[in-house]
């Protein structure tokens, strides 16, 4: 009952922190393109229901496994136990999920102004590796547990919240990495590379992928420094006191900023460690010497005589396949595809690349949700080949047999990976595995086609092993040999058993494969000579190698590689390289710590049949105490050393034991509990799956309208689970109680043509001296609309409308000629195309181009003399100048025609407070009298924004607008430390400019136009004069604006207050000051 009284309290009263004010702009958006159908079922656990669709059984099964068997891990990691079981969709592939509409329905230019309620809602896709597939599962999981800690709970809470709590990125971000990796290699990678290149900044300065990174290594930071108990501590003091500094202070007993000086100098000293050992690559030149724009490289392959190097470049999803000469550098763009990915996540693996033979490359992409593979000729830019992979949810690597006639591939099929031999002539495949297990990064041996080395977290090179389970996935990777032309059962055979993770080999010749491996903590070069059986270390680059490719023949011998430098990728060429040298560097001191705490397990007494092994951790989960703080505390029995705990992603839930010797009752009867909890998954299911609607956001808007005045807005909206069905409602009430509008909408969008419905209901009351009249619209639109892109879109919406005039004191007979009601009905089409890139960075602060053109036909059923269309454009533009300063422009154009046209009334600004009218023809079109016929106010068009003027300065059947803006976020800008006040983090100073005009006739841009051409007599003059005078006056047809101003967030509102001057025919009139509430213009 409270819950209802809150949510009504809200509704009704539009407290400001709900408030969004922004109803008078043009809405863009984006979309989602459903390539197919899903039939989803569902499934579910003691904690969780996973929700898939066809093909995706087993990998459902799997994750309900998995998360089903880490949760008691992240509940106590966090301290936290949700309220309700969590929902996990779960797709076949990043390519499905694209095509989700989960998010879609949030505004992102509103997103200050509207009180969202927290979901258990998980989206992810399957991407065929089983221990990455884990990985992302437990983030996952913990970002929703940590949300709802965040902002969950009550009501009451979820709106003080959104109002109160302003967390850093890094904060819940690397949290959730923390607990599904805890010490990984690639943040060990990002801070080692960071620290050495003295790139690290405030955590609280730094957004997106590397707040992340830099995160999951604070928390990592405290679970060794401090323990892990620590965790949970902070995060739930931040939820109470809402400040995450003070949290960290007051649970550490430390100062903020010394906390922050003590957690870089941590990771510092392990990096200049290792920079005594390790060096930087000395590499003959870089395929991009400044990398400013953070494009990411995924793959790199050099050509068999070595003379081509080709690569991908990936830039927010669209993405590049290049080709250099490495003699003569010059480059040149061989393949385009993908498209901007805007709050969703990047196929950074795509698309993949293999040489055919020394002119001819192969791609394989994925295009409208399907595998494509194609080969081109380098030379002639020319497509050869181009086929469709239908057999796979998605091609993860391949490579081509040296003759050119067969691939090898790792792909996914039916939720595992495995590889496949398939012949390019023939379009036809051979699988060669087929187990739960891992197989990845194939490469034919040198002249076979039959013969492939791959990686793998197989335990065993016996094919007649057990499938596996989740029990016996493994983290650790070895290198597999697999002969396709052999019968024997000894045709798989393992080549190299690695300390670390052995992956990515790439054959040099008959009886050499490099391969990478982490073996000592940084992913680095290594050879295996199939002769021998010997492996050595070839290089020792301080930071991780991603990905390579080598020219091994020859004397002109090279390596292509791509690694990490000044926290950006980049990928380097040398030549020549030395792949015959040895090198021994030392551990890293994260490899070191988990190789001490397994040997310390080593010396442990071994755990009852109950409790669960622990495994020795070198793959990034594991944490040691501190070496430097000195001997073990001594533990009274019962007791538990959080500085010296562990958890292990390979064995979720696991207690940390008490000192040696020492065995806590509770905590062995706890592990017993917890292992037959998960050797004993009960999964019950499938069921079909059904819709159900949830409330997604309450909104209250103060809108401010020149005809009526001040009135309150309240949206509600809600939609089924997948958002395939979105319902919104709302009204606006004006102050006068008697002035107000309904709207009514549905939508469906789980096709690949989105449709909808809307119901539109307004009415106008105004009493002017004592003349009260009511107007009143009815229009009801049906839409459909086909997504080019996910940017891109056109609708056609037939609609009805019927407007109605009533002078209330005239009825029921008004004396002729006078009138005292009126009605028109009118049937029409209206059609428009929406494209919309942008992405926002911040609040009002945008990035990229939107547009939308339109056009609406009204059709009047009693008279076709009052029936009129109407055409405009609205083309906005959004350009970073440098870091977070923006130059927005906008340029708009109207036209309306027909027998009844309408005008456009322009300047102004949209939801201005304590708004005024020019005095002139075209503001008397906005004034009533008794019996006059206004429903004109319904289709009337008010031009914003043109400052240094009144509402009304200039009205016509066309208009042409103008708006630049230069947008400074002046303390974050030139601050870069923590900004904990609202106010201050989006506060942001503009200076502007508003060229516009409207005429009826003649084009301002003639030399008789309407603004400095005037007809003598008028018509009030003429009197059956047969003469008249037109006199050119060469008045300036254009209004400009200028002027500065400044924006932010206050009581819950987007406030702009501007300071405007107008210039009309070159003179600059008195300053004009406006107070209005919106985003963007």
């Amino acid at each position: 009952m409270h819950k209802i009284y809150a949510l009504a309290l809200v509704a009704l009263l539009g407290v400001p922190y709900a408030l969004r004010a922004q109803t008078t702009q043009e809405l863009f958006g984006k979309n989602r393109v459903q390539y197919q159908q899903f039939a989803w079922k569902q499934i579910t656990t003691t904690n969780f229901d996973i929700y898939f669709y066809q093909g995706g059984n087993e990998a459902a099964y799997q994750a309900a496994r998995y998360a089903e068997a880490d949760f008691d891990r992240i509940a106590d990691l966090l301290g936290y136990t949700p309220y309700s079981k969590t929902k996990i969709f779960l797709y076949n592939s990043l390519a499905d999920l694209q095509q989700s509409n989960v998010g879609l329905s949030n505004d992102d230019v509103l997103t200050g102004g509207q009180t969202s309620f927290v979901k258990s809602q998980v989206e992810i896709p399957f991407n065929g590796n089983q221990v990455t597939f884990k990985r992302d599962l437990s983030n996952n999981i913990a970002q929703v547990f940590i949300s709802e800690m965040m902002f969950g709970g009550s009501l009451k809470d979820m709106l003080q919240s959104s109002l109160l709590l302003s967390l850093p990125d890094w904060f819940m971000a690397g949290a959730a990495a923390y607990v599904a990796e805890g010490w990984s290699l690639e943040m060990d990678d990002y801070l080692r590379d960071a620290v050495l290149s003295k790139n690290i900044r405030k955590p609280s300065a730094i957004t997106g992928d590397r707040a992340t990174l830099v995160g999951q290594s604070i928390w990592n930071y405290i679970a060794e420094r401090y323990g892990k108990a620590n965790i949970s501590n902070i995060l739930n003091l931040t939820r109470i006191i809402r400040n995450e500094e003070t949290s960290i202070a007051s649970t550490l007993g430390v100062r903020h900023n010394r906390f922050l000086q003590e957690w870089k100098q941590y990771y510092t000293d392990m990096a200049s460690e290792v920079s005594a050992s390790y060096v930087p690559p000395q590499e003959t030149f870089r395929v991009r010497k400044q990398n400013r724009r953070g494009i990411l490289y995924n793959q790199l392959a050099i050509s068999p005589d070595g003379r081509y190097l080709a690569y991908s470049e990936n830039s927010r999803g669209v993405y590049r396949v290049k080709v250099m000469d490495t003699e003569t550098k010059r480059k040149k763009t061989l393949f385009r595809g993908g498209y901007r990915v805007v709050n969703q996540r990047v196929n950074q693996q795509l698309p993949l690349l293999a040489w055919q033979n020394n002119r001819s490359l192969a791609i394989v992409t994925v295009e409208r949700s399907s595998n494509k593979f194609y080969v081109y000729e380098v030379t002639k830019g020319r497509r050869k080949i181009r086929k469709t992979l239908d057999n796979f949810d998605e091609v993860l690597d391949f490579d081509v047999s040296d003759d050119g006639s067969t691939m090898v591939l790792s792909a996914d099929q039916a939720g595992q990976s495995d590889i496949f031999l398939y012949n390019i002539a023939r379009s036809t495949t051979r699988q060669l595995t087929n187990d739960l297990y891992d197989d990845l990064q194939p490469h034919f041996l040198a002249g076979s086609a039959a013969e492939v080395v791959f990686s793998s977290n197989r335990p065993s090179d016996s094919l007649s092993a057990p499938p596996g389970d989740y029990r016996t996935i493994q983290n650790d990777f070895s290198l597999y040999l697999y002969n396709a032309a052999s019968a024997s059962t000894l045709r798989l055979q393992r080549l190299v058993t690695s300390l670390g993770n052995a992956t990515h080999p790439v054959v040099a010749d008959q009886r050499t494969i490099f391969y990478l491996d982490d073996e000592k903590g940084i992913h680095n070069l290594y050879r295996y000579d199939l002769t021998t059986k010997a492996t050595s270390q070839v290089s020792n680059f301080r930071q991780g190698i991603r990905t390579f490719d080598l020219h091994y023949a020859g004397a002109s011998q090279a390596l292509a590689y791509q690694t990490l430098s000044n926290s950006r990728e980049y990928i380097g060429f040398i030549r020549p390289f030395d792949f015959n040298r040895v090198v021994d560097p030392v551990f890293t001191k994260r490899n070191e710590l988990q190789e001490d705490k397994a040997q310390q397990l080593k010396t442990e007494e071994k755990p009852t049949a109950g409790e669960l092994s622990e495994t020795p951790a070198r793959n990034g989960e594991a944490r040691t105490s501190d070496p430097g703080r000195g001997a073990a505390i001594r533990l009274e029995p019962g007791e538990v050393d959080t500085d010296n705990y562990q958890f292990d992603s390979d064995v979720a839930n696991q207690e940390e034991k008490p000192a040696a010797g020492v065995k806590s009752k509770g905590n062995i009867l706890l592990n017993n509990a917890r292992a037959a909890k998960k050797e004993n998954i009960a999964i019950r299911g499938p069921f079909p799956y059904q819709s159900r609607f949830t409330t997604n956001n309450v909104t209250s808007s103060l809108l401010i309208n020149p005809i009526t005045g001040w009135g309150i807005q309240f949206d509600v909206n809600m939609n089924d689970m997948l958002e395939d069905h979105v319902v919104r409602m709302g009204g606006l009430l004006n102050t006068d109680l008697r002035s107000n509008n309904f709207y009514g909408e549905y939508r469906y969008l789980k096709r690949r043509i989105d449709y909808g419905v809307r119901f539109d209901r307004k009415q106008i009351f105004i009493n002017n001296e004592g003349f009260p009249q009511k107007y009143r619209l009815n229009q009801v639109m049906v839409s459909a609309a086909y997504p080019f892109s996910v940017s891109s879109r056109f609708t056609v919406a037939p609609f009805y409308t019927g407007t109605r005039f009533l002078d209330v004191l005239s009825l029921p007979a008004p004396t002729p000629p006078l009138v005292s009601k009126a009605t028109t009905d009118y049937g029409g089409v209206r059609l428009e195309y929406v494209f919309d890139n942008t992405l926002v960075n911040g609040m009002n602060m945008i990035e990229g181009t939107r547009m939308k053109v339109r056009f609406d036909q009204y059709a009047a059923f009693q008279s076709a003399g009052e029936s009129f269309n109407r055409f405009t454009v609205d083309l906005r533009n959004y350009k970073k100048i440098h870091r977070d300063l923006i130059f927005a422009t906008r340029l708009a154009y109207g036209h309306s025609g027909g027998q009844a046209r309408k005008r456009f009334l322009l300047g102004g600004m949209d939801n201005w407070l304590f708004n005024s009218r020019e005095s002139g023809p075209s503001a008397d079109l906005l004034t009533t009298s008794r019996d006059t016929d206004r429903r004109d106010f319904y289709f009337l068009e008010f031009v914003s924004n043109l400052r240094g003027f009144g509402y009304a300065k200039l009205g016509g059947y066309n208009h042409l607008l103008l708006n630049a803006e230069l947008r400074l976020p002046l303390i974050k800008y030139f601050y870069r430390g923590p900004i904990t006040s609202n106010f201050l983090k989006n506060l942001q100073l503009v200076a502007f400019t508003d060229v516009g005009t409207a005429w009826n006739q003649q084009s301002p841009l003639s030399r008789r136009n309407d603004q400095n051409t005037v007809t003598l007599p008028t018509s009030q003059q003429l009197r059956g004069n047969p003469f008249t005078v037109t006199v050119t006056n060469f008045k300036n047809p254009f209004l400009t604006g200028y002027g500065a101003g400044v924006r932010t967030f206050l009581l819950g509102y987007y406030v702009k207050f501007d300071a405007a001057w107008g210039v009309e025919d070159y003179v600059a009139g008195p300053t004009r000051y406006y107070l209005t509430l919106g985003y963007d213009f």
